[in-house]
């Protein structure tokens, strides 16, 4: 990407990230609807990118041409849109199972040595969610517990599979393999794949997200996901984890001050705590808003200085940065 041309190596790379653990006020935060809408303009819909052709296995089917007046053709295109937003919902960012909290339910010693092996109990009603459906499981010694993260996933695809997801934990989320894909830029087949694979609180999809989204922060590859339902999600994570600055450098050296104003916004709702969330967004006045979050909380105060506001100066002048 350009900013790996533009910048020294040690700008661009950060130390092994030892990310926050998603916790319910955390979640709450992410639902809101204020968050919702600021991921969503950041994502920036393209209508080709989205609409793009993907290797789903299936026959394309022969593009379909028509006679439109202008009318007809703006009706298509709202509506295009509008499929487009629904294509466009984030995977729920949730805590993770904890599997160390597990319920026992009762602990009947007189079974104790009846068999050998578990039995695993399943309510199979229709129309109950895979999170909230009942499972539990009896161990050899009597004890009667709920199930864990992993017998969930495996009774549930046992009566209730999903398309696209595997009884068995997919080879491609072994770490030397993901890692691969990650080195490839293959993120969107990844996050794709994890979503369809797992519930959001599985700690293996968190494992997935974390080690997915730490790679692009790390290569600037933020231009794979943008437009794409995953975009939200890893400026929540960047947000959450106050590693905003690559992100906002690349909107600063692209002229996307819009952009570097709902980074900040995001920023500021998710870390109520840092200097700069008491400051206040005034319309017209992007560039003192965006000079705040470097003065008081970047940790790259140094390089965002010089990109900023020096960049748009260019801009004025007629002068336009490569962004490709």
């Amino acid at each position: 990407m350009f900013l790996n041309k533009l910048l020294p190596r040690h700008l661009i790379h950060a130390k092994s990230l030892s990310t926050k653990t998603i916790t319910k006020s955390t979640s709450a935060l992410f639902f809101k609807p204020e968050v919702q809408e600021l991921l969503l303009k950041l994502t920036r819909i393209d209508l080709s990118k989205v609409f793009r052709k993907q290797k789903y296995g299936q026959e394309l089917k022969p593009p379909e041409y028509k006679f439109l007046t202008t009318e007809e053709v703006e009706k298509l295109k709202e509506e295009a849109y509008n499929r487009a937003i629904k294509k466009m919902q984030m995977p729920p960012i949730v805590p993770a199972r904890d599997d160390s909290k597990l319920e026992v339910l009762s602990n009947d010693k007189e079974l104790l040595g009846h068999d050998v092996c578990k039995y695993v109990f399943t309510d199979i009603t229709f129309g109950i969610s895979d999170a909230k459906r009942i499972i539990v499981v009896r161990e050899p010694d009597g004890l009667l517990r709920e199930a864990n993260t992993n017998e969930r996933h495996r009774m549930n695809n046992i009566y209730f599979s999903r398309p696209g997801a595997t009884y068995k934990h997919p080879d491609m989320f072994e770490e030397e393999n993901l890692k691969a894909l990650c080195d490839r830029k293959e993120y969107v087949f990844i996050l794709d794949r994890a979503a369809t694979q797992y519930e959001p609180d599985d700690q293996l999809y968190h494992n997935i997200l974390n080690t997915t989204f730490t790679h692009i922060h790390e290569n600037n590859g933020f231009d794979h996901l943008r437009s794409t339902r995953h975009f939200g999600c890893l400026v929540f994570f960047l947000a959450n984890n106050n590693i905003i600055d690559n992100l906002l450098l690349q909107n600063l050296h692209c002229n996307m001050i819009e952009d570097a104003v709902w980074l900040i916004k995001v920023y500021q709702i998710v870390n109520p705590e840092s200097k700069c969330a008491t400051v206040e967004h005034i319309q017209g006045k992007d560039t003192e808003f965006v000079q705040s979050y470097i003065d008081l909380d970047s940790s790259k105060k140094d390089i965002l200085s010089h990109f900023f506001p020096s960049q748009f100066l260019c801009q004025y002048n007629g002068i336009f940065l490569s962004c490709g």
